[in-house]
């Protein structure tokens, strides 16, 4: 099946809430705050390795927790998935 190369904002929220779901699943919060502060593994490819993710997922994660800054629309990283 080709992929639908028309996204409709509600399947774009579909989406980003199916990622969220994924990333709160593989990365719960618990388990990140115990990595990143109480083990002190604050690199994303060590992080990304020990949570079995791709560095992009751990990145957007830990944004998403508030652990980094979100880069600006000019600093966003060109890292593959």
């Amino acid at each position: 099946m080709l992929p639908d190369t028309k996204r409709s904002p509600a399947k774009e929220r579909i989406e980003q809430a199916c990622e969220y779901f994924a990333a709160c699943l593989l990365m719960p919060r618990v388990w990140m705050k115990r990595a990143y502060y109480g083990e002190g593994i604050q690199d994303v490819p060590s992080l990304a390795r020990l949570f079995n993710v791709s560095r992009l997922a751990m990145r957007v994660r830990l944004e998403q927790l508030g652990f980094v800054p979100k880069p600006e629309a000019d600093d966003a990283p060109k890292e593959a998935a």
